[in-house]
Parts: C-alpha cells; structure tokens; sequence
C-alpha cells in the first residue's frame, strides 16, 4: 500500500466515524425535540424509522446513482451533507421541517456509505480484508 492510498483510507475510515456518529444522534435528542416542537407520541415514534428508511434503506439505490456518476463526490461530500442537516435538527421550527432535515441528513449518511466502502476496498490494494475491517470497525465505533 502506498502512502496516498494509507492516506486514503485513513480518510475514508475517518469520514465513516463522523458520518456514524451522526447516525445515531438523534435517538437520544427524541425527548427534547418533543417538548421543543410540542410533537405528539406518533410524530416522535416516526422520525426514526424515516431517517433510517433515507440512510438505510436507500443505500443501494444511492449506490446505482454513484455507480453511474462522480463516485468521489458521494464519498466526500456524504459526511459534509449529513453534517449540516443533521446538526441543523435544533434549529427546525416544525414537525415538517425536523423531518425534512432528517431526511436530508439520512441522504448524506446513506448517499457515503456504498462508494466509501468501494474506495476503501480500492485504497486498502492486496490488504482489502483488513482495509474493509477498519472501514467498518471505525463506522461502528462512531
């Protein structure tokens, strides 16, 4: 491996803490946004399963989109996406906005994690186990 490629995959590995880490902020911000924004139990209970279903669940269809077009975009700009939307969650003045920004927030975690891995996997060269491992132990970490 060489030095830009050990480079490469510090990076990614780094993106995917900080893109994880913003993953899993919001279930402890559920009580708060609740008696911020005055939300019923049913909206709460929804705000979940939605940024999970934007992160989560799209991720290959997130995956297909990059396949076809700037690869490195969606790796760089994945965690800086996720970092706007979701750290903007407290200035939400609706139950209609706080999802939206989940939503675009779960986009940029989701939209991050198909071509990171591909690029870590590419970075890592004849040591992909390992590369791959340490790609996904510093996402579990975060």
């Amino acid at each position: 491996m060489t030095k830009k490629d050990k480079v490469t995959l510090a990076a990614l590995c780094a993106g995917h803490f900080v893109n994880d880490g913003y993953s899993s902020i919001i279930f402890p911000l559920l009580p708060l946004l609740k008696d911020a924004l005055h939300l019923t139990t049913a909206q709460v209970f929804w705000l979940a399963p939605l940024y999970a279903i934007s992160s989560s669940l799209m991720q290959p269809v997130y995956g297909f989109v990059s396949d076809r077009y700037a690869r490195r975009f969606f790796a760089v700009f994945g965690p800086a996406i996720t970092a706007v939307f979701v750290s903007s969650i407290g200035l939400a003045p609706s139950y209609a906005v706080l999802v939206l920004l989940l939503m675009a927030g779960g986009i940029g975690i989701g939209s991050f994690h198909p071509q990171a891995a591909a690029m870590a996997s590419l970075a890592a060269g004849q040591r992909r186990r390992v590369g791959l491992s340490l790609f996904s132990a510093m996402g579990t970490i975060g």
